[in-house]
């Protein structure tokens, strides 16, 4: 999971529930070291709703998620870890970085009217 899907699950106030319907499988929660690190920042100087979405996120990812540690800027990581992570899904709310994973043999998922939409 990027950022921004982390971030949307608490500004949308939406469920991750559905995932594993969408997958069709169980599912496991990555999140990558930067996009934690991402968070945090967030969680200190972002606007007062980010800045509380990202502290849900925060809290969401230390109960819920591995925390993957990798090299890298976000978007960075998550094309890398996708490239060696074949088979794997990205859930991304970034257009640019869905446009970067369209190469990659990975699932991608994004918000759509609230819950999460599987595009490949």
């Amino acid at each position: 999971m990027d950022t921004n899907f982390l971030l949307d699950v608490f500004r949308k106030r939406a469920s991750l529930a559905p995932l594993e319907e969408v997958f069709d499988e169980r599912v496991e929660l990555v999140v990558l070291s930067p996009c934690v690190e991402e968070l945090k920042d967030i969680a200190v100087s972002g606007g007062e709703r980010d800045r509380h979405a990202a502290k849900a996120a925060l809290e969401l990812v230390a109960k819920a998620a591995c925390v993957e540690v990798v090299e890298g800027k976000a978007d960075e990581a998550v094309l890398a870890w996708a490239g060696a992570h074949s088979g794997a899904g990205v859930c991304t709310g970034d257009r640019v970085l869905r446009a970067g994973l369209k190469g990659k043999r990975v699932k991608v998922v994004f918000w759509k009217a609230g819950r999460p939409v599987r595009v490949r």
